[in-house]
């Protein structure tokens, strides 16, 4: 019997941890499949939006290459984003640092800021 609940606890741990591992690896490919995602970077605007992958090639844009037309505000200064694994924030990569220079509220924690 001690066996029996033995490995029983041990099935239900390497099941629970299959499921777990199963569902990150799904909501990362799903985040990645629905389109680009976007920040505002003007400072009184800060606006998250995604743009429809098949949307990318005709939205508007800066003519001079500078960003998207933010949808709450109208100007030209939506950034990609990128989420914050640490605190779950999005932020605009360029006002990162690029993905390596990561979220500026998380790198601004760190170094006591």
């Amino acid at each position: 019997m001690k066996r029996f609940l033995i490995y029983a606890g041990l099935g239900v741990l390497i099941l629970g941890v299959g499921l777990y591992t199963y569902m990150k690896v799904s909501a990362a490919a799903s985040a990645q499949a629905d389109g680009f995602h976007l920040k505002c970077t003007a400072a009184e605007c800060g606006w998250y939006f995604t743009i429809p992958r098949e949307q990318v090639r005709t939205y508007p844009r800066d003519p001079d290459g500078q960003g998207f037309r933010c949808e709450k505000c109208g100007k030209y200064s939506a950034q990609i984003a990128s989420r914050c694994e640490q605190c779950g924030e999005w932020y605009a990569v360029t006002q990162g640092g690029g993905r390596e220079g990561g979220c500026p509220k998380c790198a601004g924690q760190k170094t006591g800021e």
